[in-house]
C-alpha cells in the first residue's frame, strides 16, 4: 500500500474516531493509526472467525473488518475499531464540513440517503442558523 494511500485510510479512520488496523495472514498487526484493542483479532474471536471464513464482520460502532482486496502482499486484512460513539464521529464529519451533507458524505464514501440514515439513526439534527 502507498504510503499516500496509507495517509489517506488514517485520516478517514480518525475523522470517524477509530482506528485503522491492517493484519498480515496470520493476524499479527502490520500497521495500527493508534494503538487498538488486539484481543479483537484473537483466536477464537468473533472478528476473527469472520475473517477466516472470508466474510465481512461488522458490529459498528465497535469493529468492522473485511478481508484485504489491494495490491499489497503484506496486508490481509483491513479493520476499523471504534471507539464505540459513531454520533459523536458523524457529529465531527458534519461540522468540518459546516453541516453540508453532500460534502460530508463524500468525505465519508458514502452516499447521501446513508449519511441521512446514520444522522437520524444517531439523533443527529442540523443546527438552526443564526
Amino acid at each position: 500500500m502507498t504510503t499516500e494511500r496509507l495517509a489517506a485510510l488514517n485520516a478517514l479512520a480518525a475523522s470517524f474516531g477509530c482506528v485503522l488496523v491492517c493484519l498480515d495472514r496470520e493476524f499479527r498487526v502490520v500497521h495500527a493509526s493508534a494503538p487498538a484493542d488486539e484481543s479483537l483479532f484473537a483466536p477464537g474471536s468473533d472478528v476473527r472467525a469472520a475473517l477466516e471464513r472470508g466474510e465481512r464482520f461488522e458490529a459498528w460502532p465497535s469493529c468492522s473488518a473485511a478481508p484485504f482486496a489491494g495490491s499489497d502482499p503484506e496486508i490481509a486484512y483491513v479493520a476499523l475499531v471504534g471507539n464505540g460513539d459513531r454520533a459523536s464521529a458523524l457529529q465531527h464529519v458534519l461540522e468540518q464540513h459546516r453541516w453540508e451533507r453532500e460534502a460530508a458524505a463524500r468525505a465519508l464514501g458514502i452516499s447521501r440517503t446513508t449519511l441521512w440514515r446514520r444522522m437520524r439513526d444517531a439523533g443527529l439534527v442540523r443546527p438552526a442558523r443564526r
